[in-house]
């Protein structure tokens, strides 16, 4: 199979996003956003190996897509447009963001996932495509008329790095999308949306910067903090371990020298009755 002329896709990512999940324990993970369904298939694939299921948000659910619920019961469908669909998805142990690319529409999913999983009391684990150049810090737009307040917007021209305008031609949604006519500023792409309720919630954004970017958001990075709790811990088991040993080893040495002692004591001893029978036979 031929390489795509651009990567764009959450494909590039497979091995870490599923790295990722099998490191979690992850058993449920609901993905927003499926495009083509080329990911969708990737993880309901790994799902059906690691008896997990996915939930998939899509609006507009491609025909390959439908049939790959069918063919599945590793896969629940849920038609609508993210952050209001989510309400038909329970608490998952992860959730793969890749759906709009704008800061309300993705700051809204976030506090979203965040809620469902305190109120599940479990750990919010979010992998967010799109963190960097051209959404991180630029909107863009499928349904402009869905959200409150969009930036000014161009459905025909482009933007290019360094430009924080947008220019004829460039990389462009040719009708398809819509990019907000300025980069930067208040409220405005993807890592500002992250960032945003990051600092709100206290989580810790990890980046990954490459094929658009690649983001991981989490709940006061538990991952991180347990394995540096489990090293300091194992650390502090081997300490022990060497001081119980160096106590023994001494323990240890002070008996063999009792016995040393006695042994010494019993040899002499038997060299005295030895000598005391020589005299007696003379």
């Amino acid at each position: 199979m031929e390489e795509p002329l651009l990567l764009h896709s959450l494909t590039a990512f497979r091995e870490l996003i599923e790295g990722c999940l099998e490191a979690t324990g992850a058993a449920t993970v609901c993905e927003i956003g499926s495009e083509t369904g080329g990911h969708t298939h990737d993880l309901v694939a790994w799902a059906e190996r690691h008896d997990a299921h996915v939930w998939c948000v899509e609006p507009h659910q491609v025909a390959g897509l439908r049939e790959l619920a069918a063919q599945s019961t590793a896969l629940t469908l849920v038609r609508g447009r993210s952050p209001g669909a989510l309400a038909d998805v329970p608490a998952c142990d992860a959730w793969i963001v890749d759906g709009d690319h704008n800061y309300a529409t993705v700051a809204s999913e976030l506090r979203t996932i965040v809620a469902k999983a305190r109120a599940a009391d479990r750990p919010a684990l979010a992998i967010l495509h799109d963190v960097g150049w051209p959404a991180g810090r630029r909107d863009s737009y499928y349904a402009p008329q869905a959200i409150d307040d969009p930036h000014p917007h161009t459905w025909s021209r482009g933007v290019v790095p360094g430009e924080p305008g947008v220019v004829d031609g460039g990389f462009r949604g040719s009708g398809e999308f819509a990019w907000a006519e300025h980069e930067g500023g208040a409220a405005n792409g993807v890592r500002a949306a992250v960032e945003a309720v990051a600092a709100e919630e206290g989580l810790e954004l990890l980046v990954v910067p490459s094929v658009f970017g690649l983001g991981f958001l989490l709940a006061g990075a538990p991952l991180l903090e347990r394995l540096e709790r489990n090293r300091v811990a194992l650390y502090l088991r081997v300490l022990a371990l060497q001081d119980e040993a160096a106590v023994q080893g001494t323990r240890v040495a002070r008996v063999a020298a009792g016995y040393e002692q006695r042994i010494g004591a019993l040899e002499a001893e038997l060299s005295r009755l030895r000598h005391e029978r020589i005299r007696a036979r003379d």
